[in-house]
Parts: structure tokens; sequence; C-alpha cells
């Protein structure tokens, strides 16, 4: 503890010593700690939390086969269409 207090003295004298590097570190850390918590967000709230709806593993997507699109996505006129 006692070689401490210098180390931290001399480290402080050097960051106020050369602004500029000490700015630019710190903006470093901001984007770094910025850019992983809304990374962590976005994974978070897409693919750890569940779906919001009752019986969400029986959702299902209903394509349209044409001859420009293989798969395209199918509205919901043609979906009640196809149901009726």
């Amino acid at each position: 503890m006692v070689r401490l207090i210098p180390e931290v003295r001399l480290a402080a004298r050097t960051l106020v010593r050369s602004r500029f590097v000490t700015s630019l570190a710190v903006l470093a850390f901001a984007l770094g700690i910025g850019v992983t918590s809304a990374v962590f967000s976005i994974f978070d709230g897409v693919l750890l939390k569940p779906l919001p709806f009752p019986d969400a593993h029986e959702l299902v997507q209903v394509f349209d086969t044409q001859p420009a699109c293989a798969t395209c996505p199918a509205s919901y006129p043609k979906y009640m269409d196809w149901n009726s």
C-alpha cells in the first residue's frame, strides 16, 4: 500500500501532462462501454427473453411460392383465402 500511493500520483501527473492521450483513452473506453451495452441490450431483448405471446412455441410463418420468389412471405388476405 505504501508503494501504491507514489505510483498513483505519478500516473495522475502523467495523465494531466498528456491531456490529448487521456481524452482519447477516456473516449475509447466510453465508446467501448456504450457499444457493448447496446449490443447486449439487443441480444437480451431479441434472443434471451421469451416472446410476449401465449404459446409462443406454436407460432408459424406462412410462405407463398411464386416463380419470381421461392419463399415470399404471404399476406394476411392471401392467408385468409387459403384458410377458407
